[in-house]
């Protein structure tokens, strides 16, 4: 714990260049005023069987996100999640991911929603904005635009340091999260996307897995908290990891980070 909690300490110093941490440093914990700048997530659940005479929806939906990150850059993480619906199996599952997306893509939508879970549908920061359908890739970014316009430039009170260390054929993952400003996180989530590459068009942002939803607990303003997830096989099967900081109710993203493997 202490190795990296002091590699932690260690990110901060490394970004304000000195060997004391001035109250005023915005990333700071112990600072009221620190922040650090968010990153959004947005989740597309798709399906892209060849044989679903419905697929160019999904294809027009990943469009969409693909041409969000052009706009916004680092600011953004995409995620596909990959779906079977109506007797059509798309390549880029298995039955029990599958399962688990449709679970999380449950939690996302409003109970008094008069739109039925389906695909594509896009969540940017969890249930903050849902975009169900897709028309052309356009709409999808013109209807997401105004929504990440707000989000990309608010502050954000969540640090989140990731850790992934190889031990065996494991991989031992955690995370340091620090709570900034004068903010406090109650009864805090977290989740693991494990994501794949796959190096082909409207296919490099595939989910392969995610961890069950994690309790954090409470985090008081200017403190951090170590966590640490079960480990995972080391199979090669994925590329990087989203940490995904949800509120108490595991409904609304709060801070994303990426870590490549």
């Amino acid at each position: 714990m202490f190795r990296f909690v002091g590699k932690f300490l260690g990110l901060l110093l490394l970004l304000i260049g000195c060997s004391d941490i001035p109250r005023d440093n915005p990333i700071d914990p112990a600072n009221k005023n620190s922040f650090t700048q968010p990153v959004i997530l947005v989740e597309g659940f798709i399906n892209t069987a060849p044989e679903n005479p419905y697929v160019n929806y999904s294809t027009w939906a990943i469009e969409g996100m693909e041409k969000i990150t052009q706009i916004y850059k680092e600011q953004i993480l995409i995620a596909e999640y990959h779906r079977d619906v109506n007797g059509y199996d798309d390549p880029y599952n298995s039955e029990v991911t599958s399962q688990k997306f449709t679970q999380i893509q449950d939690s996302y939508i409003a109970e008094d929603d008069p739109v039925p879970r389906g695909v594509p549908d896009v969540f940017i920061n969890g249930s903050e904005k849902r975009i169900s359908g897709a028309s052309s890739s356009t709409s999808v970014l013109t209807e997401a635009t105004p929504v990440l316009d707000k989000l990309t430039a608010q502050q954000n009170y969540y640090l989140i340091q990731p850790r992934v260390e190889t031990t065996g054929g494991d991989l031992q993952i955690g995370c340091l999260i620090a709570a900034l400003g004068n903010r406090t996180g109650a009864d805090l989530k977290m989740r693991l996307l494990f994501v794949k590459d796959m190096e082909q068009p409207f296919l490099h942002h595939v989910v392969q897995d995610v961890s069950p939803l994690k309790s954090i607990g409470d985090l008081k303003k200017g403190s951090y908290k170590e966590v640490d997830f079960d480990p995972v096989a080391n199979t090669g099967k994925f590329d990087y990891i989203i940490y995904v900081l949800y509120d108490s109710q595991g409904k609304n993203v709060l801070q994303t980070v990426k870590e490549n493997l």
